[in-house]
């Protein structure tokens, strides 16, 4: 079976247009209003550069032309009024469309991320190139300073900046014979250094005082000229263009990783209704190789596990203990053979129905920063007594009492001690009440007397339950019906507890020893 190497999709063009275009297109498409905050916006911001401009060359010019201090007074408070108006007008549509960016970024560019990761193949998250592609995507919805945010508030900057350039360098041109030698000249990629900003003006304001005192312009047209040279590099100067670049970079990097395709089927096979909590599982000659490695995790591994047994995984570490459970998970399909619920490839069942056959605990499970009852439920709404019935048969509904909030107590205020967490997430897997009940070593934080007295419980709770354990601390071995012994990838012994003792020299016999003086008969 080809392994994924998280390869995007051949010809897709991830351009600098083609990215304005994604980012617009989800905006204008979740936030119609967003056209109109754009385009008052930019009118505001256009009118408010302007008028600054051009408000004291018009004051000069009417001064100049003699029509009096109250013509003068009156054209400098109407100039002011409008400038101050299209200021506020402007400061305000910027900050409502960089919130309204932000909620875009968030609910839309950000949830689409979060649901991608959520149903994609588990091989396009777990090993170690994908995650760095999931991090660099991440990069580009994370903040307001990088990525799809920045590029929502600095393309429509831009596209103003670019128009007001424009149109003042029309207005230069014009007015002046020089245009073509001082664009030549102020058209340099080192705009904002201070030096060439000084010899910049010096250039044009010489320019300008000399025409002036050779009587070829007024002091007005000297007024007004130099507001249309300020305006125009005030344009240039606050240019954001190689920022854009910068951030394209980001957004090209979250396509792709949003573009990284499926390759295990999704069956569409219903679960027999009939079946019930009845459910065998075969695997038949499975091997398993990971992503990028050259020898296999697992290697022609066939095993039965009846409806209704408790089966118990044991070995040292990296002996594939684990991966057997991502398999029957269908976190990830082998790489040979096939695994079987009921005499059905797995592969043809409905993905998501599968899945609600399972009540996993992972050694690496995560709590979520809502209540315990939300956290035991894995949702806002919850049974509340069905929750504090699960808690219990966990071994920790008395420390969830003695809170102040009890269920409603926020996980990650206190710190969880003792392996409450362990005992929380145990309480989740129970809450689903799934037919096939799995823990892999989610007791490794607990002393082994919890340990113990958990295990013991779920051999009343789980009775009619499939269930399959990963144990570290061989006493829970006992609770089991069949224990299956992994070594370096390969099932070398399967069979009870007390059979498997009878063999000195086996490796379930070398495990079980060490630990046998702390287990009370």
């Amino acid at each position: 079976m080809k392994q994924n190497t998280g390869t995007v999709p051949e010809g897709k063009n991830y351009s600098l247009f083609s990215n304005i275009v994604y980012i617009f297109s989800g905006l204008i498409r979740f936030r119609p209003r967003a056209i109109v905050l754009l385009t008052a916006g930019s009118i505001t911001a256009y009118a408010t550069v302007v008028v600054g401009n051009f408000l004291p060359a018009l004051a000069v010019k009417t001064l100049t032309d003699g029509k009096g201090i109250s013509r003068l007074l009156c054209t400098i408070g109407i100039g002011i009024a409008v400038f101050a108006a299209c200021q506020f007008f402007s400061r305000m549509l910027t900050e409502v469309y960089a919130a309204l960016c932000t909620r875009t970024r968030i609910s839309v560019f950000f949830g689409r991320l979060e649901e991608k990761i959520l149903s994609t193949d588990y091989e396009n998250i777990e090993p170690t190139v994908m995650q760095r592609k999931l991090q660099r995507a991440q990069t580009a919805v994370y903040d307001g300073s990088n990525g799809i945010e920045y590029m929502m508030r600095a393309v429509p900057d831009l596209v103003i900046r670019f128009v007001g350039m424009a149109s003042y360098a029309v207005l230069l041109a014009k007015r002046f014979s020089l245009q073509r030698k001082i664009e030549l000249h102020y058209f340099l990629p080192q705009l904002s250094d201070s030096l060439f900003l000084f010899l910049r003006d010096l250039l044009a304001y010489s320019l300008l005082a000399v025409q002036t005192l050779n009587g070829c312009i007024t002091i007005a047209e000297f007024t007004f000229n130099i507001a249309l040279i300020s305006g125009f590099f005030q344009w240039m100067n606050t240019w954001t263009i190689s920022e854009l670049f910068r951030v394209n970079i980001e957004v090209i990097q979250y396509q792709q990783y949003m573009d990284i395709g499926d390759r295990h089927p999704r069956g569409r096979a219903r679960i027999v209704p009939a079946v019930g909590h009845s459910l065998s599982i075969d695997f038949e000659d499975v091997s398993f190789r990971y992503p990028g490695m050259t020898n296999d995790t697992l290697s022609h591994i066939t095993l039965h596990i009846k409806a209704g047994e408790k089966l118990a995984i044991v070995g040292n570490y990296g002996a594939g203990k684990t991966t057997f459970i991502k398999l029957l998970c269908r976190l990830y399909d082998p790489t040979e053979g096939i695994i079987l619920l009921n005499g059905i490839d797995i592969k043809k069942y409905d993905y998501s129905e599968y899945i609600t056959l399972l009540g996993v605990v992972f050694q690496d499970f995560k709590l979520f920063a809502f209540t315990v009852a939300q956290n035991v439920a894995a949702s806002v709404v919850c049974d509340r007594k069905r929750v504090r019935i699960c808690l219990e048969e966990a071994g920790i509904l008395d420390r969830v009492d003695r809170v102040e909030n009890g269920l409603d107590t926020e996980l990650y205020q206190n710190t969880e001690q003792g392996g409450e967490a362990q005992k929380i997430a145990i309480a989740r897997a129970l809450y689903k009440n799934s037919p096939v009940v799995i823990l892999d070593e989610p007791t490794s934080a607990l002393d082994p007397k919890s340990e113990y007295e958990i295990y013991k419980r779920f051999d009343s709770l789980v009775a009619n339950k499939t269930s399959v354990y990963i144990l570290h601390r061989m006493s829970s071995c006992r609770f089991c019906d069949t224990i299956v012994v992994f070594d370096k990838g390969h099932i070398v012994q399967t069979s009870s507890h007390a059979e498997l003792m009878k063999d000195t020299g086996s490796l379930y016999y070398r495990l079980w020893t060490p630990q046998a003086k702390y287990y009370c008969e």
